[in-house]
């Protein structure tokens, strides 16, 4: 059986952002109780015919006002320029960049997160995985 070959290339994912703080050890840090306040942010920009640039942010607060009651709080961005070729369809491209490029990025989220919190000594948290084909409102 022959595997349809991608028209898709990306650079390297770089992390473009990181912030982990341990809050208050006496909270629980047991990953059910944090994947409850976690959001997903996918969004691109700097995109052309042949190219975009796309960014997934995975945190567990939204501002100052959003850190009380956690164990411990986290922000990690990844971002990587993806590549196509001019002459696939619009649709197959939106497709890819709002669902395959995200799921992509969210692999490299989920190793830097659980290393953070293993360092931390705070129980081990493994992003579980995440539908993108379903809209939501922490997707732009």
């Amino acid at each position: 059986m022959a595997e349809e070959q991608t028209s898709f290339r990306f650079t390297s994912p770089q992390l473009s952002n990181a912030f982990f703080s341990v809050r208050d050890r006496g909270i629980s840090d047991n990953p059910k109780d944090i994947i409850s306040n976690v959001k997903i942010i996918s969004s691109f920009n700097e995109r052309t015919e042949e190219k975009a640039v796309v960014s997934l942010t995975v945190q567990n607060f939204d501002n100052s006002d959003d850190i009380e009651g956690k164990a411990y709080i986290f922000n990690i961005e990844y971002t990587a320029e993806f590549v196509w070729e001019n002459n696939l369809d619009s649709q197959k491209v939106d497709e890819f960049l709002n669902v395959s490029a995200p799921a992509l990025l969210l692999s490299y989220v989920r190793t830097t997160l659980s290393n953070m919190t293993s360092s931390a000594k705070v129980k081990i948290f493994d992003l579980p995985f995440f539908d993108f084909t379903q809209k939501s409102n922490n997707s732009k």
